[in-house]
């Protein structure tokens, strides 16, 4: 299994729709919030990325004034625990440079890969938070439909396949359905 670690804040969230979540079997979301809370649109979005890449993604919060003390001390947490280990940063922030630069001094692989922002409409963030609800909702549709169906073969499976119409003991059925002479099929 590759030795990868991505860690990104959770204002590019969205960027991870376009890697391959599968090089990274430790994902960590950073979350700078004075009262170490998460929001709903975010807490939504990382749980319909789990659920769509099938991987854990580990969510960090700090309170700290300063981002960038945040991630200098979780980048020297995962240099010391894991030193084999490739770190991947996804940021748009140039001052994370720096923090790379020093750990690669220290013999410790991280990368950078800086997403470059454009100007957006503000109603893509509203329509990101939909899509990400729809896929939700829809999966969940997807699967109270599947649970119908296996229960209604269940019921099939369950239900006996004749019709009981008479009691007779199993020595007088079997005497009846006995092949005579007459009933005998030539095989040509």
């Amino acid at each position: 299994m590759e030795k990868n670690i991505l860690l990104l804040a959770e204002e590019n969230l969205s960027h991870l729709a376009t890697l391959n979540l599968q090089m990274y079997p430790q994902i960590f979301v950073n979350i700078s919030s004075q009262d170490g809370s998460v929001s709903i649109p975010a807490a939504k979005e990382l749980l319909a990325l789990q659920l769509q890449h099938k991987c854990n993604i580990q969510l960090m919060t700090n309170s700290s004034a300063d981002p960038d003390i945040a991630w200098a001390w979780l980048l020297g947490k995962l240099a010391a625990s894991s030193p084999d280990k490739s770190i991947t940063l996804l940021s748009d922030n140039k001052a994370l440079l720096s923090l790379v630069e020093l750990c690669t001094e220290q013999g410790q692989s991280v990368q950078l890969l800086q997403i470059h922002t454009t100007a957006t409409p503000a109603g893509n963030e509203e329509k990101s938070e939909q899509s990400v609800a729809g896929m939700i909702a829809e999966k969940e549709g997807r699967q109270r439909k599947n649970e119908q169906i296996i229960n209604a073969l269940m019921k099939k499976a369950s239900a006996l396949p004749y019709q009981v119409t008479e009691g007779k003991s199993v020595s007088t059925f079997i005497k009846e359905q006995e092949v005579g002479a007459d009933h005998q099929i030539q095989l040509g």
